[in-house]
């Protein structure tokens, strides 16, 4: 690889893999807008990537008459180094792998301890929208809706 190109992150990679893709398939080159729509990301954000990938030569923004984001000369996407990579197949597996995953849904499950605002005992609540207890919501006045039926609410 030429030493004016630099390295990219994956994120920055898949905007140049693209670009190359959509001058593949259509001849053309796609506008920020359209890569932004492609990618699922926001316009701001692929508008800062194509300015970082411009700045590590890989990228060229178009002119005001024709502004298709362009392959910089001389990038080529078969030689294309991605940050990490090394790491990543070292370590085998991908940025956000199953272990990652795994973590964070069990984070998300985790039960918190929370006060019924009905009755005021300590609970292990499911998640933010649960604060009432178990207990109270298993009784007859709570099914029936009826909120005046001998809980206090605490606050």
């Amino acid at each position: 690889m030429g030493a004016h190109l630099g390295e990219l992150t994956p994120l920055q990679a898949r905007l140049v893999r693209c670009v190359a893709d959509w001058h593949a398939e259509t001849g053309g080159w796609p506008s920020v807008l359209q890569l932004a729509t492609v990618l699922d990301q926001a316009y701001g954000s692929i508008y800062d990537r194509v300015t970082i990938c411009a700045r590590k030569k890989w990228l060229l923004r178009g002119t005001q008459r024709d502004p298709g984001i362009r392959l910089a000369p001389g990038a080529d996407i078969a030689r294309m180094r991605v940050a990490g990579v090394a790491a990543l197949k070292a370590a085998g597996g991908a940025a956000g792998g199953e272990a990652t995953r795994k973590r964070h849904r069990a984070a998300r499950k985790a039960k918190q301890q929370r006060i019924c605002l009905c009755c005021g005992n300590p609970f292990d609540s499911d998640g933010k929208h649960n604060r009432v207890c178990g207990s109270c919501k298993g009784t007859d006045g709570w099914r029936a809706g009826d909120l005046d039926a001998g809980y206090r609410v605490v606050l």
